[in-house]
């Protein structure tokens, strides 16, 4: 019960702005029936790492708003624009190896928008998982690209969708060309197809070591994570004023709770 209860703050701090904390939240969410304790300690360990970043913030600044393209020439966005970056993680999560997705839109510098989830069905390889990445977010470019031209934001040009997966760019060409092997993905890569046709979005390679989206769809190395992924979705570090303390109602942390052998970890 107690797990549910931490889980629950979890969510909504991810929810809140805190894209770098999705990924963790939603394996820790996927065990809610019934937790080990080795699941209580991922989940302390979460806390822990949001208590070391109390001071980080979201920032959107447009000299930021940039992305390298396959000939490895900075590109910079123009101002209130969307550009996408989905990844896959094919067969790497839990005893059935289950295989997850996510996209992140970055608007101005930092992110406004983030989606991570294991897939619904049973992959059957890397460029399965890469596809189903590129389609949720050409769903999620189709609302914005409406939605920034309800505020008065039109999009002009296609949005950029960076992937680290050729076979999937290229499935994905209005040219490409379609065979029986790949037949099991038809109908989402028609999908994809049809909004780089219709010009909603444009599919450009990124090398994996750049793909801000390896953040929402597994947990990277500290180097990775700090290095490329925070400061590309716009994260940075603000020192609070010297003296400052939250109120005391704002943040309820509990000190410890209970795995489901009895043990306890003291979160300090």
């Amino acid at each position: 019960k107690q797990y549910m209860k931490n889980q629950g703050s979890h969510i909504w701090v991810s929810q809140l702005g805190r894209a770098d904390v999705a990924v963790t939240v939603s394996q820790n969410a996927s065990v809610m029936a019934g937790p080990s304790v080795e699941h209580a300690k991922r989940q302390a360990h979460l806390y822990r790492y949001l208590k070391f970043t109390k001071n980080m913030v979201l920032t959107w600044d447009p000299s930021n708003h940039t992305y390298l393209d396959p000939d490895g020439e900075v590109v910079h966005m123009p101002l209130n624009t969307l550009l996408y970056y989905t990844d896959g993680s094919y067969g790497a999560e839990g005893p059935l190896h289950d295989s997850r997705m996510g996209y992140v839109c970055i608007m101005n510098g930092g992110v406004v928008a983030w989606g991570t989830q294991l897939l619904r069905f049973r992959s059957t390889g890397v460029m399965d998982v890469e596809e189903a990445a590129a389609c949720w977010g050409c769903k999620d470019a189709v609302y914005r690209r409406e939605l920034c031209r309800e505020l008065g934001f039109e999009q002009l040009e296609p949005s950029p969708m960076l992937c680290d997966n050729m076979a999937t760019i290229s499935f994905s060409r209005p040219s490409a060309t379609l065979s029986s092997l790949s037949k099991h993905i038809l109908i989402r890569g028609a999908y994809t197809r049809e909004c780089q046709t219709l010009g909603i979005i444009n599919l450009i390679f990124c090398p994996g070591r750049l793909n801000a989206s390896d953040g929402v769809t597994k947990v990277l190395d500290k180097s990775q994570h700090y290095g490329m992924t925070l400061p590309t979705l716009g994260y940075i570090n603000i020192p609070l004023p010297s003296g400052y303390q939250p109120p005391k109602d704002s943040i309820r942390t509990p000190n410890t709770y209970s795995g489901d052998a009895g043990q306890e970890d003291d979160l300090d």
